[in-house]
This record gives C-alpha cells, structure tokens and sequence, in this order.
C-alpha cells in the first residue's frame, strides 16, 4: 500500500514534466545543440538538376480565396514554361469549381490540370491523384488561403538543389486582416525557434500545412503510410517526414521566407479542428512507433518524440495530474479548490480540450462498442 501511495506522489511530477519538457526544456536543449553542433547540410555541392515544378491545391469550398490563390500562383510562374498547377475540387457546394473553370478559360498560358471529384472524398485522396498526374520534380503542396511570395521559386530551387536536402518548408504568418487568438499570438514564436533551431543542428521535422516543397523522387507511396486502411489526417507531417526517412535525407526551415495566411478559423470550427487534428496526432503516433521508428536517424527519432509524440499527451497529462494532485490532498478544500480552477482553466483552451476528448472519450466509446 505504501508502494501505490509513493507512486501516486510522484506521478504527477513525471506528468507535469512532459509539458516542462515539451515548451521549456526542449527549445534550451535544441539551442545548445545547434549552436555546439550545426548541421553541414548547404555546403554540399549543388545538383544544379532540378527545373520543373507542380503546384499541388487541394480545393473545398474555397470561392473565398481561390481566385487570389491563382492570381497569386500565375505572378509566380508568369514567364516560366516548366510550372503546371494541379487543382483537385473535392466536391465543392459552393461556387469554387465554376470560378476555377472561369479562371483557367482567362489564363490559357498557364498550364493547369482539373481534377473533379463528384463527391468529397477527403484531402488525403485528392493529394493521391494530384501526385499521380503530377510531371514536376518538385512538388509543391499548398492551402488555397496561403499567399506566396513572388521570389518562392528562386528561394526553393536555392534549396533544394543541394542533394541532402529533400524537403524546403518556409515558416508562414497570418496576414494583416487575419485575426490571431492569444494562444497563437505565444504559441507561433516559439514554434518558429523550435523550427529553426531543428533545422540548423540536423533537420526540422514536417512543415507547415499552408506550403512546402518535395522532391517528386523521393516522395513516398501515400497508400503505405496509412494506418490500417485509414487515410493520415496530418498530411503536412507525415509526407514530409516519411520522404525524408525513406530517403536519407533532410527537412530545411526557411525563417526568412515567409507564406501569408489568410483565413481565420471561426471559433467553432476552430475546436472542430482541433478535434481532427489531436485524431491525426494519436493516429499518427500509433504509425511512427509501430511501423517506422527503426528506420529513422537517431536524431530525426529524438525531434520526433520531442516535437510530436510527447505534445500529443500534454493535455491528458496535465488533466490526469490535477485530479490526482486534488485525490491526494483529499478534505483540503483549498487544493481541492485551486486544482479544480487550474484544471477548468487548462480545458478552456480549444488544443488541450481537444486532445482529452479525443484521449479519453474517443477510447471509451470505442470499448463500449466492443463491449456491445
């Protein structure tokens, strides 16, 4: 008894290490490694072989900003006769398929390709047959909300060109007329530096979902990283990394470059959201430890757990610690009081309400069904 008493002591400080270690000990940690021992990835000599390039857009009821993404894109690849663009409409309900039809009959120079799905089918299938009718050797994969830069192409090819480099992810910023919630406004900073530290001691680890860039030769087979038959809910991390295992080779952050967002999420859907992509992160995890692990470099397999695995379980963590800080100083109304408040404090925040429901809720309604 004495035994269960002391693990019950000391559990919610291994608990409470997690997100310690996740958001405080981690970035000092990646500081010092990039900074004792920097990664030599761009003093390789250049490949100079790389020319043609396929914008990927994934596109669902998007008439809000799929016009200023095409704008955008035919700024980018004006004057350039190796770019093609790639739209898959996944079953629009809105006006996106008859406005990008407008579109490509007013810009005929541009090369674009048309994929209509009658139905929505999911983004992970849409990415699947723009990947199969892709001719580029880079492939670019973007959000319709995200705005590029005018000089991506010059910046990526300066990139990737080097053959230990496979991925080029550039950070990206909300524009001016998006709103950002105070989360966000603490959480991207840091992120950022988590990124660029990653990068400079060996290689960052995913991208960021708005825009990143992939060598076509080393892009992986998507029906191979799903999960049992189940599509991969974060695309922008899986294909990136798994190209990166696969072939050897590394994921480069740009800080400099930066891609414009500019949609705001409603609150509501927000925590939807969320809820799709704590599913992702648990689905995710499930498939890196049980199918790739041993492939991975050591150090890719340490920024992993750091940066993605150990994040996932920060909110039930945090959730089963309080409880049990309140349990163990049980008929003190005042810890009883203070845990309760914390607790309440950490589930208004939409990523770790998001990720107890999923952790806790989604389990339980699996074993009833099992049960049944």
């Amino acid at each position: 008894m004495s035994f269960v008493i002391l693990f019950l002591k000391f559990l919610p400080i291994f608990l409470f290490f997690i997100p310690l270690y996740c958001f405080v000990l981690y970035p000092i940690i990646l500081f010092f490694l990039a900074w004792l021992f920097p990664s030599k990835s761009l003093n390789l000599t250049p490949l100079l072989s790389l020319s043609k390039v396929s914008f990927l857009l994934p596109a669902f009821n998007e008439e809000k900003f799929i016009e200023k993404k095409l704008k955008n894109l035919s700024q980018i690849a004006v004057g350039k006769k190796d770019v093609e663009i790639i739209i898959c409409d996944d079953g629009s309900t809105d006006k996106t398929l008859s406005l990008i039809k407008n579109w490509i009959e007013l810009n005929s120079e541009i090369k674009v390709k048309l994929i209509e799905n009658t139905i929505n089918q999911g983004k992970w299938t849409s990415l699947k047959k723009m990947i199969a009718v892709a001719e580029g050797d880079i492939i670019v994969f973007s959000d319709i909300s995200a705005i590029l830069p005018l000089n991506f192409l010059e910046k990526m090819f300066s990139i990737l060109n080097y053959s230990d480099v496979t991925v080029y992810a550039p950070t990206y910023s909300f524009h001016e007329n998006a709103q950002k919630r105070i989360w966000e406004k603490i959480y991207w900073p840091l992120e950022k530096f988590i990124r660029v530290q990653e990068s400079r001691w060996f290689s960052t680890i995913g991208a960021h979902g708005a825009c990143y860039a992939l060598k076509k030769i080393d892009s992986i087979n998507l029906d191979l990283a799903e999960t049992n038959g189940v599509a991969q809910i974060n695309d922008d991390f899986i294909i990136p990394s798994l190209s990166a295992v696969n072939s050897g080779k590394k994921i480069y952050y740009d800080a400099d470059l930066e891609i414009q967002e500019l949609e705001t999420t409603p609150v509501k859907v927000e925590y939807q959201r969320r809820i799709r992509i704590a599913r992702g992160n648990f689905l995710m995890n499930k498939f890196l430890l049980k199918k790739i692990s041993l492939r991975m470099h050591s150090k890719f397999y340490f920024l992993v757990l750091s940066h993605k695995i150990l994040r996932s379980y920060i909110g039930p963590a945090l959730s089963i610690n309080f409880l049990l800080y309140s349990l163990i100083q049980w008929g003190d109304l005042r810890y009883n009081f203070i845990a309760l408040i914390v607790l309440c404090g950490l589930l208004s925040l939409s990523p770790i309400r998001a990720s107890v429901q999923v952790f806790f809720f989604d389990r339980l309604i699996k074993n009833q069904k099992r049960w049944k």
